[in-house]
């Protein structure tokens, strides 16, 4: 399959991408854009500066948008030029943005879908260019976003236990909000699994206390958490 730079990545094109892909990969590399600047948010900007910086182009393979659009960036079956000493056998993801309330959660999902559809035909070792880089790219939680264990592997999506805890509301962070939505994800809910209690995870509290009978007030408190850990769910 042939694509273009900055052409639509649909998701069922991935394995497509990846059949044609000759080299061995093991590492697929998360970036962020460095840049919120409406005018940049395109895989051919970041060509222009990849080029400008001596590159032969873009050093990224997709490019996601803050619509959540999947851009082509550099040929999937060439090594990228995005974090230097680390480019064999990677992949390389960028995502549009810098400041972290700026990001959208539909770049999120997007890159879960993403990586879920490259990890059917490569299981990678999933990592972040701060990693290996004194950077702070990307500036978002790219593990929590991805779900990566210990090794940067993503968990298979199963049901997860739930343990009763404190009370967590709107504007809450932190783990015990993240255990809510991954709860809610695993019973239905579509969410990014940030640990930020946003208003997408708000609606989804009330939907799923809805439908068990819990006071649909948008707060996990004691009866949510025990409709949570119920075996039904």
């Amino acid at each position: 399959m042939s694509k273009r730079l900055g052409e639509t990545i649909a998701q069922q094109e991935v394995a497509g991408l990846l059949h044609a892909v000759r080299r061995p990969l093991h590492t697929g590399w998360i970036h962020c854009s460095a840049s919120d600047r409406p005018e940049h948010d395109r895989a051919q900007v970041m060509d222009q500066w990849h080029r400008a910086r001596g590159w032969s182009g873009i050093g990224y393979h997709a490019f996601i948008t803050k619509s959540g659009v999947v851009q082509m960036g550099r040929d999937w079956g060439q090594e990228p030029a995005a974090q230097e000493g680390h480019n064999t056998g990677a992949l390389a993801l960028c995502l549009h943005g810098l400041a972290l309330e700026r990001f959208a959660l539909a770049q999120f999902a997007v890159l879960q879908a993403l990586a879920a559809a490259v990890d059917a035909a490569h299981l990678l070792r999933w990592r972040g260019h701060c990693e290996v880089a004194a950077k702070a790219c990307p500036v978002f939680d790219y593990r929590r976003v991805l779900g990566l264990d210990a090794r940067g592997q993503r968990q298979p999506h199963g049901a997860t236990e739930v343990h009763t805890a404190g009370t967590v509301r709107l504007f809450d962070r932190g783990d015990q909000v993240a255990q809510v939505q991954q709860a809610l994800c695993d019973r239905g809910a579509f969410l990014v699994v940030d640990g930020l209690f946003g208003r997408a995870t708000e609606a989804a509290v009330i939907a799923f206390q809805t439908r068990a009978g819990v006071t649909p007030d948008g707060v996990v408190g004691p009866e949510t958490w025990a409709a949570l850990a119920a075996v039904d769910g």
